[in-house]
């Protein structure tokens, strides 16, 4: 299960919705798959074989060439921290995207304000 947060600007009233987290589709690893480039398919399938215990979600991020606060499909190896691969930006496709925690996230349109994340809802 997801959570569904506001993710806004302090200083420039800039707002985002974002579904972080993983749904119930995700428990499947070809619906994991399509969460990210087609190009990187076969590689993935082969990083998931090798790694029996991982884990998929998606993470808080800003992008760097859209200057959007986005959800960024992430997996996860090992004890859910060290994260073995990202996906792209699902706004404009951008790889230069910048995964970032919610203490230390800066506004990407503004670059000066802090973002604050709140939870609205829960999306399964």
């Amino acid at each position: 299960m997801g959570d569904i947060l506001k993710a806004e600007c302090s200083k420039c009233e800039s707002e985002w919705e974002l579904m972080l987290g993983a749904g119930l589709s995700h428990g499947r690893t070809e619906n994991v798959i399509k969460e990210f480039p087609l190009e990187e398919a076969s590689k993935l399938k082969k990083l998931l074989e090798h790694h029996e215990d991982w884990s998929f979600s998606f993470k808080e991020a800003v992008c760097e060439a859209c200057h959007n606060c986005i959800a960024l499909p992430a997996i996860s190896g090992g004890n859910g921290e060290e994260v073995l691969i990202y996906g792209i930006c699902p706004v404009c496709q951008s790889k230069d995207v910048k995964p970032a925690g919610a203490e230390d996230m800066r506004c990407p349109r503004c670059g000066s304000g802090r973002i604050s994340l709140h939870i609205t809802g829960h999306w399964d």
